[in-house]
């Protein structure tokens, strides 16, 4: 059989749960091609996680069965976006539910059993080599969709995540090493160990390697800080994605996010303090929660920390989110963070904006 799988979503995450895919359908003796058109069947990795994201997915679903193939839909869409009936699917694969699919799949096709593959097992490299050393998140942000998709949290072993981490090193010869994880900070946390102790282990074997952590929640960085110090301190960790959302204490309650602004500028006082500033951070701009005082504090605390990087994301909430949208201010609040940023020399991607545009046109362009 040919299957022509394709990912709808912009996120680093998400390519594994995609590649997994591929991987599977190879090891059962099926052919990845690269149209559609060359296929019996069509596998599609859908998004909800934003309106637009969901918008989007809901578009593709339509365009690919207009082929007359056997369509499968994969992905978040269908947990977030429960009411919708996906006209023109085949059939559903849920996401926490895909080795049941599977191996129905396999019963039905007559063959032996393969287990789904275990995203532990999932690693590439290019510039960078990427290790991703779990799924699911045990978070409950207000404004999180997907997390009404996850699969329970789980840790992927560590001697396993430090072999692949070793060998993909030493058979590509790169050596920086992106961590990436819907929570990298709750890695362990299962399994009786920690983020800061895989790093260690999987240093100890290659000093030559560091770590850049993709989505690490400022209140796991404050339950390691010492740990995680001492591991930039050494030059093991030499980037961090610290997604704070909003830096106001009105608006982080009402998201849930578990951290105070005092957490945050603890946070990025000591990592000024040592001259470390690769950083980049999220914000949310147009909360339900946000007033012009505390879209002002969020403002003044980048201006203040100066990151290398902000992505600043206009609020889209799905109806399954616990909250509602604002009247339509969130547009001239994002044009005063580029223009302020900027003038900073801080990097800034808005939504809307012409580099979020480029991304989200060549990550999704049917």
């Amino acid at each position: 059989m040919k299957i022509f799988i394709k990912g709808l979503h912009g996120c680093k995450m998400r390519a594994f749960d995609v590649q997994r895919y591929k991987d599977f359908y190879t090891a059962i003796g099926d052919e990845i091609v690269d149209y559609p058109e060359q296929a019996d069947e069509i596998l599609l990795w859908t998004c909800a996680f934003r309106a637009d994201y969901r918008d989007f997915s809901l578009k593709a679903i339509k365009f690919y069965s207009e082929y007359k193939k056997i369509l499968h839909i994969a992905g978040c869409l269908p947990d977030i976006c429960t009411e919708l009936s996906l006209e023109g699917a085949t059939d559903i694969i849920k996401w926490k539910e895909e080795q049941i699919y599977f191996g129905d799949l396999l019963k039905r096709l007559g063959r032996p059993y393969c287990e789904a593959p275990n995203p532990a097992s999932t690693h590439f490299a290019d510039q960078f080599v990427k290790l991703h050393i779990s799924e699911g998140c045990k978070f409950d942000c207000t404004y999180c969709s997907e997390k009404l998709a996850f699969p329970p949290y789980k840790s992927f072993p560590a001697d396993e995540l430090a072999d692949e981490c070793i060998k993909t090193v030493e058979n590509t010869g790169v050596d920086k090493v992106i961590i990436l994880a819907d929570s990298a900070g709750e890695y362990g946390s299962d399994t009786g160990s920690s983020l800061p102790k895989l790093l260690r282990q999987i240093w100890s074997r290659n000093v030559k390697i560091s770590f850049a952590i993709h989505h690490l929640h400022p209140t796991h960085f404050l339950m390691y800080e010492q740990e995680f110090m001492r591991l930039i301190k050494d030059g093991i960790i030499f980037h961090l994605v610290l997604p704070i959302q909003s830096a106001s204490d009105i608006v982080l309650k009402s998201m849930n996010r578990t951290y105070t602004e005092q957490g945050l500028i603890r946070i990025f006082d000591e990592l000024r303090w040592i001259n470390f500033n690769r950083i980049e951070t999220h914000i949310i701009v147009g909360y339900p929660a946000e007033t012009e005082e505390d879209f002002k504090q969020t403002l003044h605390f980048l201006t203040e920390f100066s990151p290398r990087y902000v992505l600043s994301s206009t609020y889209m909430g799905n109806k399954e989110v616990p909250s509602t949208l604002l009247p339509e201010v969130i547009a001239g609040r994002q044009k005063i963070i580029k223009q302020v940023l900027e003038s900073l020399g801080i990097i800034v991607n808005i939504d809307g904006g012409e580099l979020s545009q480029k991304r989200f046109n060549e990550l999704n362009k049917i």
